[in-house]
């Protein structure tokens, strides 16, 4: 049960928007540059992106950002995503696996300690460059996520 209690404050602590958070720009240059990638045939490209919540006003996406995603994906019939959970203040946080079909997802968020959920999650708006969704699991919120592929 202890167990359980911590990977519970675990999830909210990464996922859960703090009241004074602020709508961000979707600047990650940051990202890019603290994310090493590797550019070999192992991986197909990398990913950047966010969780948080999103609004869609006069046909455009509005993002709140509460944490940023960054990783590398290959590609096969699926996308499988492997990358690493930051907070606002650039700080790794956790770790996220997905396995991405055109519309549904499976995968585990690990937080630092090593404590892990699974989450299942479905994907709205799609194209070869670009991704949005939500992520649920039997603990926590239901973040949005959103973020961008970069072929290698």
């Amino acid at each position: 049960m202890k167990k359980l209690l911590i990977v519970f404050t675990s999830i909210m602590i990464l996922l859960v928007p703090l009241s004074s958070a602020t709508i961000l720009q979707t600047n990650l240059s940051w990202i890019e540059k603290k994310l090493s990638v590797p550019t070999d045939a192992e991986y197909d490209g990398s990913f950047i992106g966010g969780l948080g919540q999103i609004y869609k006003e006069h046909d455009e996406w509005d993002y709140e950002i509460h944490s940023y995603i960054a990783g590398v994906y290959k590609e096969n019939n699926n996308k499988k995503l492997f990358g690493n959970i930051y907070n606002l203040d650039q700080e790794k946080t956790g770790s996220i696996l997905l396995i991405s079909s055109r519309i549904f997802l499976v995968g585990v968020i690990q937080d630092v300690d090593g404590h892990r959920v699974p989450i299942v999650g479905f994907i709205f708006d799609r194209d070869d460059e670009t991704f949005i969704g939500r992520i649920m699991s039997i603990y926590g919120p239901a973040p949005y996520m959103y973020g961008k592929y970069i072929p290698n």
